[in-house]
């Protein structure tokens, strides 16, 4: 039989504590770039115009829940798709991130 350390009991309360929301639908965005243009520049802007940004090619986007910041991940594309890879997150508590990683969802 297993014996719980005091940070098992704190991740196992932690994560019972999420329970109740786990179905809750949340909108996640990638955010490439941003960019501050003059009114002129956006008036003037036409198809096939090019807007260039400050990050560079190969660049990890943000990624972020409403306005808080998740995170960061690298484009792809899979399938024809693009998609996004996670590659780092943000303050994640460690209940979920045990969760996580051993698979375990509700």
């Amino acid at each position: 039989m297993k014996s719980f350390t005091r940070e098992d009991m704190q991740d196992f309360i932690s994560l019972e504590s999420y329970a109740l929301i786990m179905d809750v639908d949340v909108g996640i965005y990638a955010e490439l770039d941003q960019r501050i243009v003059s009114f002129g520049e956006l008036v003037s802007l036409d198809i096939d115009s090019l807007l260039p940004l400050s990050r560079s090619s190969g660049e990890n986007i943000d990624l972020y829940v409403g306005e808080v910041l998740l995170g960061n991940g690298e484009i792809l594309v899979v399938d024809g798709k693009l998609a996004v890879r996670v590659a780092d997150l943000r303050d994640k508590p460690s209940a979920l991130q045990n969760s996580a990683s051993s698979g375990e969802t509700e």
